[in-house]
């Protein structure tokens, strides 16, 4: 009889054991499952945020690219006064020229003409209140050019801060 004690005994703490085991076992995987969760939220966060900031952007180029199809619209019609609300303080549009300076150095660039064609090339959301925009400029004759326009954020309203001639 005490050998029947003693082989019960020691099942129930063997089970009691691996009970202990199992449950030390268990903690850990919860401690893993955890922290998965958490990079999983962190990672989640991330990509939402970079989601957001993409859909602004291609609002943005909807918006930019209307601005920029008039300014070019405007720049064709040889419409220097009605240019001017849409371009930055450092720009001057005269004599069939958007003028501005860099650094000392006077930029300027011809209207584009009724005959040229355009096509968005490129955009980029650069910072919160600038925008980089560039176009395929067609010329009479098969020539190309890019244009790259620069938009800033000023009291609301996006205007054209830089152009430059690529090509």
């Amino acid at each position: 009889m005490k050998k029947l004690y003693f082989l019960s005994f020691l099942l129930l703490a063997s089970g009691c054991s691996n009970n202990s085991i199992e449950l030390q076992s268990t903690k850990i995987e919860l401690e893993q499952v955890k922290q998965q969760n958490t990079e999983l939220a962190l990672q989640f966060h991330k990509l939402s945020k970079e989601l957001e900031s993409k859909q602004k952007e291609y609002e943005l180029r909807n918006i930019l690219d209307i601005k920029a199809r008039e300014i070019f619209r405007l720049m064709a019609e040889n419409k220097e006064t009605e240019l001017s609300p849409h371009l930055s303080k450092k720009l001057i549009a005269t004599n069939k020229t958007i003028t501005y300076f860099v650094d000392d150095q006077q930029i300027s660039v011809p209207f584009v003409t009724n005959r040229d064609t355009f096509r968005q090339r490129f955009y980029s959301l650069d910072k919160e209140d600038s925008f980089i925009t560039g176009y395929e400029v067609w010329h009479p004759g098969g020539t190309l050019s890019i244009f790259i326009l620069t938009f800033v954020l000023k009291d609301n309203d996006w205007l054209l801060d830089e152009i430059n001639t690529d090509v």
